[in-house]
């Protein structure tokens, strides 16, 4: 049954999701980043080894379960922010198998075919497969969630279902805290609309998911300094970043901002899958009267309340990064399917010949984006270069900034100075792959707590001390790290730029003073 109200999975379907995994994992696998993509990525790693929220290894909300994932695999890896990216892959494989087993239960084989094809070769996908985020572990178990939802409501909520919804729920939470309470309204309908003795197991859902919560609770508490410092640090964070948010301080102009970053996300994400549902959808609108809803109506319900909730939070807060969508976009790519499996069925040829031809078509252009990043798919990107190139070029470059310090100058003989953290890279970067190397970062990071959020960072052996002023040793030579779009003179206040010199001229600027 290909379009109903829903479809059992069968053994096929399984296999066909096992080998999806396999095609998913083989993809990936080639791409891995081999240096920290995003100053967060070099932070996760860094929290692999020391977990402690109040000197920001991570950032609040904390992301236990994420952090404690890596370190396991990392006894496997031996390098943490290498166990961090295979993670990344391992999620990023399973996200394509379970959004087929999602998509099929829902809407029948094509639509699964056309979930899970996407999502394997998505850029967006593909990309934060390669990299340590948390955002794809993120997705994988969010779509995990909504596919026991589904079930749950198709099998009237049994109470193994009733526990391990409530064990998911509460690993969503641990690893990205911003997910699991957008997930709540789904978690209600599931249990209220759909199952028996709905009251009693409903007050057991939450009671076992706010029990499974503690295994990572805890601990973050406890990092964090307990209940009270958590707060405070979650109130600084939310200060920090309130220039950034329209109700707090960020206007019309953050709001359109947040716009445009969830909309060219979405674009670079689909390519000729969103193009071509847009068209469908627009011809139905125009020439059908047909109810197509009605047909799938918990479907599209289930759907709703995924979508809806999610895509709120990312308009009133911000979204950062691309993959900040990514516990969205597979239900985006749900539909999206649908729209490409409705479209197909117009062609003048076989359902099956226009499926096939529909579906080549996306993963075509998908793997173009990907694999070769022609100039005509960079400046339609929107400046969101979500390309194996770009992971490719960000190691190559970010290496050969690491080579060239180590090459020429012993670490006892050279201080490397930082002015900002938060860029591709920051201090954080090099604190992990400098270990040796003392590194000081001369801005403050208000979102940390009192006295720390004035202080300077020393970073050294992969260990961060603060101090209030800014060392500065007159028997070695100095290395200024002169963030993109910024000059040398960013350094002048501090440092007699008299005699520096250009080391490097990669993404970053180094600048090296004799003294």
């Amino acid at each position: 049954m290909d379009r109903g109200s829903g479809q059992e999975l069968r053994k096929i379907d399984v296999t066909l999701a096992v080998m999806l995994l396999a095609a998913a994992l083989a993809l990936r696998i080639p791409f891995r980043s081999q240096m920290a993509y995003h100053w967060d990525s070099a932070q996760f790693a860094l929290a692999v080894g020391e977990y402690n929220l109040r000197r920001g290894q991570p950032h609040v909300p904390g992301f236990y379960l994420y952090v404690m994932l890596g370190r396991l695999v990392n006894l496997f890896v031996g390098e943490p922010h290498t166990a961090l990216v295979w993670l990344s892959v391992l999620a990023g494989a399973w996200l394509v198998s379970a959004g087929y087993l999602l998509a099929t239960s829902m809407f029948g084989r094509r639509c699964g075919w056309g979930t899970g094809l996407i999502l394997m070769t998505s850029p967006l996908c593909w990309f934060h497969s390669d990299i340590a985020l948390t955002t794809i572990v993120d997705s994988a178990l969010v779509v995990s969630f909504v596919f026991v939802c589904w079930q749950a409501i198709q099998h009237r909520v049994t109470w193994f279902q009733t526990v391990l919804l409530a064990a998911l729920l509460a690993t969503v939470a641990g690893v990205r805290q911003q997910s699991a309470p957008l997930l709540l309204p789904l978690y209600g309908y599931v249990f209220w609309g759909s199952a028996r003795s709905r009251s009693l197991k409903l007050s057991c859902a939450i009671v076992l998911a706010g029990g499974f919560s503690l295994v990572w609770l805890v601990p973050t508490l406890k990092s964090a300094g307990g209940l009270a410092s958590y707060v405070e640090l979650l109130h600084l964070k939310s200060s920090y970043d309130a220039p950034r948010i329209f109700w707090a301080g960020g206007g019309l102009i953050a709001f359109l901002t947040n716009i445009y970053s969830i909309g060219r996300a979405f674009w670079v994400g689909l390519w000729a899958a969103a193009i071509i549902p847009a068209m469908e959808f627009l011809h139905g609108v125009c020439f059908e009267k047909r109810a197509a809803a009605s047909e799938h109506r918990r479907q599209f319900s289930v759907l709703a309340l995924w979508i809806t909730p999610i895509f709120l939070f990312d308009l009133i807060i911000y979204v950062a990064l691309p993959g900040h969508i990514l516990n969205l976009f597979p239900a985006v790519v749900i539909v999206a399917s649908l729209g490409l499996v409705r479209f197909s069925e117009q062609l003048p040829i076989t359902k099956a010949w226009g499926v096939a031809v529909v579906f080549a078509t996306v993963v075509a252009v998908n793997l173009v984006v990907f694999l070769y990043a022609p100039p005509a798919a960079r400046r339609l990107s929107m400046g969101l270069n979500m390309s194996g190139e770009e992971i490719r070029e960000h190691d190559a470059d970010l290496l050969g900034c690491f080579t060239a310090i180590r090459q020429g100058w012993p670490a006892k003989d050279v201080v490397v100075y930082h002015y900002y953290e938060d860029f591709y890279w920051g201090f954080r970067h090099f604190e992990y792959y400098l270990p040796e190397y003392r590194n000081v970062l001369l801005a403050s990071d208000a979102s940390l707590p009192p006295p720390l959020g004035t202080m300077k960072w020393v970073g050294r052996g992969r260990q961060t001390t603060f101090v209030r002023e800014v060392p500065v040793l007159n028997d070695t030579d100095i290395i200024v790290v002169v963030p993109p779009g910024e000059s040398l003179d960013l350094f002048g206040p501090i440092f007699d730029l008299r005699g520096s010199f250009l080391v490097a001229d990669d993404r970053v600027k180094l600048y090296v003073l004799r003294r």
